[in-house]
């Protein structure tokens, strides 16, 4: 499937509201790097991305870094002892109260390529076609 035909199936999901959760500890670059291919997927216009980081007692200014680069993501501090699980979910939890139309859960290392999202959600509206309207789309990386 090209970047073009997700682009034009993708048409019908203007409104779609994704909800992008991750979990951090003093991995500010690497954090960063999720959030910029997260930020930059060839989408229609209308598709409104956010951001729930719970950030895990960073001493690296992981924090300040993502607030100053992406103001709109929404950061939760934890205290050290969360761990990816405990930071997931309490991400997940805070997500859940703005009610997206999707979760995609990511690791702050992981860099998506740029029509992921898109694949996904086109991969999701096929599947919804099909009267599977509550699937878990999961991709390798």
């Amino acid at each position: 499937m090209t970047v073009m035909e997700v682009s034009t199936n993708l048409e019908i999901l203007n409104g779609t509201r994704i909800a992008v959760v991750l979990t951090c500890l003093n991995r500010k670059q690497k954090t960063l790097a999720c959030l910029e291919a997260f930020f930059s997927p060839v989408l229609p216009a209308h598709v409104d991305i956010s951001a729930y980081i719970v950030d895990d007692a960073s001493t690296d200014g992981t924090s300040d870094a993502v607030r100053q680069t992406y103001p709109k993501v929404k950061i939760f501090s934890g205290d050290g002892n969360l761990f990816w699980n405990g930071g997931m979910r309490g991400a997940f939890s805070e997500a859940m109260k703005d009610d997206p139309d999707y979760y995609l859960w990511l690791n702050y290392d992981t860099i998506i390529y740029p029509e992921t999202v898109g694949v996904w959600l086109d991969t999701s509206h096929k599947l919804s076609e099909k009267g599977e309207t509550k699937a878990i789309v999961g991709g390798s990386t």
